[in-house]
C-alpha cells in the first residue's frame, strides 16, 4: 500500500504468483477494496513474468557482490542495486526504465564532471510540451527495438520448445516439484484433464484421481502422458493411503487401461 499504491496510484491489474502472501484474504479484500483485478500465474511456470524472473536474477547477481562476506545485510545494498539497474540502458528497449517513467535519464554523481545539461525554458507549459515529445519519440523508437527482440527471443524459445495439446479426460503425470530427495519420482499422478484453457494452448486444468475437488492449472511443459502398466496398481503411485477414486472417475481410467 504505501511503497505501490501511495506512490504511483491504484493498479487495474495485479500479476502475482500463487504464495500465500498473494492468496490470502487479507491481500483479497485489498483488491476487492481497490478494485483492483487479481490474476495469479500458473504453478511453477516462469514464462508468465519472465521479466519479473530475470530482473531477479539480475537483482541476485548484483547482491551477491556485496553480501559475500556477510549475508544478512543484504536489504542495506538493494535500494543501491535497484537504482543501478533502473538507470542502466536495458538491452531489448535500449533505454534505462529511469528515462522510461519519467522522459529523462537520471543525473549520478560521477556524471557531474561530464554530463551535458539540457537547457530548458523556464516556463512549465513549454516543459511540458518538450517532454511529452521527447516520451513520444522516444516509446516509437522502443516499439521497434521490442519487435526486433521479439524476434531474437522467439528464435531462442523455438528451440527448446515442447508444446504438448491434451484432451480432456486424458490421463497425464506431473512434474514431482516437491522432491526432497534424488529417489523420489520425477512425476506424480495420475491426473485427468477436466477444462482446457481457451486463453493459452499451453495451459490446462488438471484434477488428481487421489483426491478429487482439488482442481489446478498448470502447463504443458510440466506433464507427460500416463502410460499404464498392467502389473502395476497405478492408484499406489503417490505416498500414503489415497481415498478410492469416484466411480465415473474409475471407469474412465479403466476404459483406457484395459483398452
Amino acid at each position: 500500500m504505501n511503497n505501490v499504491v501511495l506512490t504511483h496510484g491504484s493498479l487495474l491489474v495485479l500479476l502475482s504468483n500463487q504464495g500465500r502472501c498473494f492468496t490470502s484474504k487479507l491481500m483479497q479484500d485489498i483488491c476487492e477494496l481497490l478494485k483492483i483485478g487479481k490474476v495469479k500465474m500458473t504453478a511453477y511456470h516462469p514464462h508468465c513474468s519472465g521479466m519479473v524472473k530475470h530482473f531477479n536474477q539480475t537483482l541476485i547477481a548484483e547482491l551477491k557482490k556485496y553480501t559475500a562476506d556477510n549475508q544478512d545485510n543484504w536489504e542495506c545494498y538493494l535500494p543501491y542495486a535497484v537504482f543501478a539497474y533502473n538507470a542502466t540502458p536495458h538491452m531489448a528497449t535500449c533505454h534505462s526504465p529511469f528515462s522510461l517513467l519519467r522522459g529523462y535519464e537520471p543525473l549520478i554523481v560521477f556524471d557531474y564532471d561530464c554530463a551535458c545539461c539540457l537547457t530548458l525554458p523556464l516556463n512549465y507549459d513549454a516543459y511540458q510540451h518538450i517532454l511529452t515529445q521527447v516520451q513520444l519519440k522516444m516509446h516509437e523508437k522502443i516499439k521497434t527495438n521490442l519487435e526486433k527482440a521479439a524476434i531474437v527471443s522467439k528464435a531462442y524459445f523455438d528451440q527448446k520448445a515442447r508444446i504438448g495439446y491434451h484432451a480432456i479426460n486424458d490421463l497425464l503425470l506431473l512434474t514431482n516439484t516437491q522432491k526432497a530427495n534424488k529417489f523420489q519420482p520425477d512425476f506424480i499422478g495420475p491426473f485427468i484433464v477436466t477444462k482446457a484453457s481457451c486463453v493459452a494452448k499451453n495451459v490446462v486444468t488438471i484434477n488428481s484421481l487421489h483426491a478429487l475437488g482439488r482442481l489446478q492449472n498448470v502447463s504443458t511443459l510440466h506433464l507427460k502422458p500416463f502410460i499404464p502398466q498392467p502389473t502395476k496398481d497405478v492408484f499406489e503411485l503417490e505416498a500414503g493411503s489415497p481415498p478410492k477414486p469416484h466411480t465415473s472417475q474409475q471407469k474412465l481410467f479403466d476404459s483406457k487401461f484395459n483398452s
